[in-house]
């Protein structure tokens, strides 16, 4: 490795802000390079010395975790302390040891990517090592930089802002002989202090102590006209400096104390330390906290300079809940998922809004909510119901809105928002243009749906597993970018679908609810059941029908009786199955993207693991009775009779039931409109469970050519880094590049132990948090300060919810009853049979007919069961979540939104169903 790879501090100087070079230099080097091109005569210095690029970083990071697959976290640091360092750095430090001008110990400082910025300072977390004085000395103490990066302290703190730990350069410079070190804040950053103060901590020595927090420091605040005022002093009581009334004897101590103080670092050392602070403040433009320190000579040195972190100090909470959005995504997303869920909720919330005619300017003032709709806690992915409930309120009838979302998707929580100032005729004009715009979206949802439909059968069509074989990297470059196309620019057919849904069935529940149809019990559920025409039933349909013809075939029957569903899936594959293995492989292709956990792209789909299909078949020769089909036409029985008795209850009189603009008219009306939305949400579900495994395909086979390349050590290491570097990587790899940049290998090794810390945590389903902060597992053990156990506002809680988080049962309203619990109706109806919990879609073959099935949530493959069970219990979800959809076509009693139900209700224990009251009795 050649000398210039070791950077003088001095060539930065022309650095500015390019975040190029910060990816190279880290950020307090690319600072220190920019305070040197700002020092010519305004009276303060910049050591000087060179700084180790974030390359040899990356290169000793995957040295060092070679087997990273098998790393754990207490390894990470120690590995990076303890690998030897290459000979060609080490020769490099040696050269730069032997070429130093001036004798005398050196500084080894930290210089990380993400280190002193605006938002994430890493401040104190990070290794600085003083008093190096040999080359030995200089080589262990950059190894032990390097390791702080990974250090127990550092890690909490990335983990808590849901960042990734980046790279780390190293700073070696010249350590002043310091008589004085502290920090200038050139605006003070305390709350309620007066504006255009800086404040000035001191103490003697090296500055050490005064991050550590070892020391107690001289502080003085300094007015916008230089004037300098003792604020406390090591000893000084703490209200001296600003007890409004004193004495004139206290007075006096204290003006001799502030004289002696000033005398002691030297009243010209603080002025010229306030004027270089404001020249620094105005070439930044930021408000700057700045490292400083005297010599035993007098001269003012500058250290370090950095903005004063606000990112941290943000008021307000967000409120965080897993509701609805734990169905599609019930297990932890990787950095490539959540990547395109972000972005797609973002797309989703402002194209929809654009969409319905809202004006420009109301989206634009939803920017900064926008980008942040959804988190990852604990891996896991939440709602942000602060900033999605900001969004909403912004529209005309928001909080109405806001409560819709709610119902639709099973969260509770309604968070203070800002609502916008608007004038009574720009709302009347924007209610008009919504109004029409909507009016006229919802005519053509129909034929815009198939638009949708057709986009993504095309990238279907363009997808299969033939056309991955062939293509090279830049077309998997390509069809990654053709998706995230799809999904941030053309997905607005599928969200009109989705708001119609919400709103719709919001329209339904208010007219229900009122006289005359509120004397009726359960309506809206019942009104909703059995609806003919949903394609989320097809699936089901079709893999009963596969049961039924290994049922007729006595020598398939006997088959199945006596293999294990992994033997089968051989069966299968070998070609051993005759005609029934050629329509399991029909229906693979037809339905085999609609399975459990379909939009994760990290889990298997059917025709690459088809043993829990077998399980499933295996489970229905077992249950033999009536099929989904038949179940369904029931309900629609039901449904039918329900709609005439609402029809009775608005018109008594026959006649009027058809006459137009009646009640009775616009109820058919209303009905018509949430039946159908339904069914349109169900086909843009369909499809987009489609779009995202084919999109699992195509990252799968871009991980294929990535790691016969050998630049992923796993083809499953492609969902570890985001859709344009990947996108990006798959260029290079086209363009004849062969070797990874160790920068990929760190970021690549870095994400893989990142998820396992990250996906050990289990938090809560609901919660709230100071703005900008992750829930981790080590703030809840802490137990104080802002976003601990004690400020989360917890909601329900999940499997590793502390006690305290547990909602308390209700008493029992039934002599005799065990335990009374109580959620929301999802589906009306009374049963009472035999619990089983189920909280792994893989064992769902262990349900039986007949039983209730209690379970966490529920996703489309949970459809394939739903059928056979006479109750169900849910712990989340809305009223439009898949699982209450399919309940109601079946007619099965259900409630949903049930806190810890996996948890109080054991498998065989006999409950009580109560899906008109959203109650639940355990009796036995």
């Amino acid at each position: 490795m050649a000398a210039p790879f070791a950077t003088p501090l001095a060539s930065l100087i022309a650095l500015g802000a390019d975040q190029t070079r910060v990816q190279t230099v880290g950020a307090k080097a690319a600072s220190l390079g920019r305070l040197m091109g700002l020092r010519d005569g305004r009276g303060f210095l910049v050591p000087d010395g060179w700084v180790i690029p974030v390359e040899w970083y990356d290169r000793h990071l995957v040295a060092a975790w070679a087997d990273s697959h098998a790393l754990s976290a207490e390894d990470a640091a120690d590995r990076l302390r303890r690998q030897p360092m290459d000979p060609a750095m080490v020769a490099v430090l040696k050269a730069r040891w032997l070429a130093q001008e001036a004798p005398g110990p050196v500084a080894v400082r930290s210089s990380g990517i993400d280190e002193d910025g605006a938002r994430h300072s890493f401040a104190g977390q990070f290794l600085s090592v003083l008093d190096v004085d040999s080359l030995t000395a200089m080589v262990e103490a950059v190894r032990s930089v390097w390791a702080s990066a990974w250090s127990p302290a550092a890690i909490s703190y990335a983990r808590a802002r849901g960042i990734l730990p980046r790279g780390m350069a190293v700073i070696v410079q010249r350590q002043v002989d310091a008589r004085w070190s502290g920090v200038l804040f050139t605006r003070d950053p305390r709350a309620g202090q007066p504006s255009g103060q800086a404040l000035v901590e001191a103490v003697a020595g090296l500055g050490e102590g005064l991050v550590s927090g070892r020391d107690d420091p001289w502080r003085w605040r300094i007015g916008a006209d230089g004037t300098t005022m003792l604020e406390a002093a090591p000893g000084m009581p703490a209200a001296s400096a600003t007890q409004p009334e004193t004495t004139e004897a206290t007075e006096a101590t204290e003006a001799s104390e502030a004289t002696a103080a000033t005398a002691a670092i030297g009243p010209a050392s603080l002025t010229a330390l306030h004027a270089a602070g404001q020249h620094l403040e105005k070439a930044w433009a930021l408000a700057l906290d700045i490292e400083w320190s005297i010599d035993t000579q007098g001269r003012l040195w500058l250290l370090q300079a950095r903005p004063i972190t606000v990112g941290e100090r943000d008021e307000g909470l967000d409120h965080w809940s897993n509701a609805n959005v734990a169905e599609n995504f019930p297990d932890p997303l990787s950095p490539f998922l959540m990547s395109i869920v972000r972005r797609g909720y973002a797309a989703y919330f402002r194209n929809l809004g654009l969409g319905l005619g809202m004006a420009p300017e109301r989206i634009a003032r939803m920017a900064p909510w926008l980008e942040h709709l959804v988190g990852r806690h604990g891996g896991r992915l939440y709602y942000n119901l602060t900033n999605i409930h900001a969004v909403l309120s912004q529209a005309p009838a928001g909080r109405r809105l806001a409560a819709w979302f709610n119902t639709f998707t099973g969260a509770s929580e309604f968070p203070e928002v800002p609502t916008p100032a608007i004038g009574r005729l720009a709302r009347a004009i924007e209610w008009l243009r919504m109004g029409a715009t909507t009016a006229l979206r919802y005519r053509r949802i129909d034929p815009n749906l198939r638009r949708f439909e057709a986009t993504v059968d095309r990238y279907a069509g363009c997808t299969t597993r033939e056309a991955l074989a062939s293509a090279d990297p830049a077309a998997l470059a390509d069809r990654l970018g053709e998706f995230l196309d799809i999904r941030t620019r053309r997905w607005n057919d599928a969200a009109m679908a989705d708001a119609a849904a919400m709103i719709s069935y919001g329209l339904l529940g208010r007219r229900t609810a009122s006289a005359p149809l509120s004397s009726r019990p359960g309506l809206q559920h019942d009104l909703l059941k059995g609806l003919p025409g949903l394609v989320s039933a097809r699936p089901v349909e079709v893999l009963w029908a596969l049961a039924q013809q290994v049922e007729a075939d006595p020598a398939l029957r006997a088959h199945f009786a006596a293999s294990e569903p992994e033997a089968l899936a051989r069966d299968w594959q070998a070609g051993a199955l005759g005609d029934f293995g050629q329509r399991f492989t029909d229906y693979l292709r037809d339905w085999g993207f609609r399975y459990s956990r379909e939009l994760m792209l990290d889990s298997p789909t059917p025709d690459e693991d088809p043993v829990p299909m077998f399980r499933l078949l295996k489970s229905y020769l077992r249950n033999i009775g009536a099929d989904p089909h038949s179940v369904a036409q029931a309900q629609q029985t039901e449904r039918l009779r329900a709609t005439d008795e609402a029809r009775a209850l608005l018109a008594p009189n026959p006649i009027g039931r058809h006459l137009p603009f009646t009640a009775a008219w616009r109820f058919d009306r209303l009905l018509q409109a949430t039946q159908d939305a339904i069914r349109y949400r169900e086909r843009a579900r369909m499809k987009q469970a489609l779009l995202y495994t084919r999109l699992r395909k195509v990252a799968r086979a871009a991980g294929e050519r990535l790691h016969a390349a050998g630049w992923l050590d796993r083809v499953d290491d492609v969902f570890l880094v985001e859709p344009e570097m990947l996108i990006d990587r798959l260029h290079r790899l086209a363009q004849g590049q062969r070797d990874a940049d160790p920068a990929w290998r760190r970021e690549i090794a870095t994400a893989r132990l990142m998820e396992r810390l990250q996906n050990a945590d289990n938090p809560p389903d609901s919660f709230s948090l100071p703005r900008g902060l992750c829930w981790t597992a080590e703030r809840m053990r802490r137990g104080s300060g802002p976003g601990s156990a004690s400020g989360l506002g917890l909601g329900s809680g999940s499997a590793s919810a502390p006690p305290s988080a547990i909602p308390s049962v209700e008493p029992s309203a039934i002599d005799g009853d065990l335990l009374r619990l109580t959620g929301t109706a999802a589906c009306g109806g009374r049963v009472q049979g035999q619990a089983i919990v189920v909280t792994d879609v893989a064992r769902i073959d262990t349900i039986e007919r007949g039983q209730i099935l209690v379970t966490r949530q529920t996703d489309p493959g949970w459809a394939a069961v739903f059928f056979l069970v006479d109750g169900l219990i849910i712990e989340r979800g809305g009223m439009l979540s898949h699982g209450a959809i399919i309940a109601r076509e079946y007619g099965i009693p259900a409630v949903i939104g049930v806190p810890l139900v996996t948890q109080r209700i054991q498998s065989g224990q006999t409950v009580i169903v109560d899906g008109d009251a959203g109650a639940i009795h355990v009796v036995h």
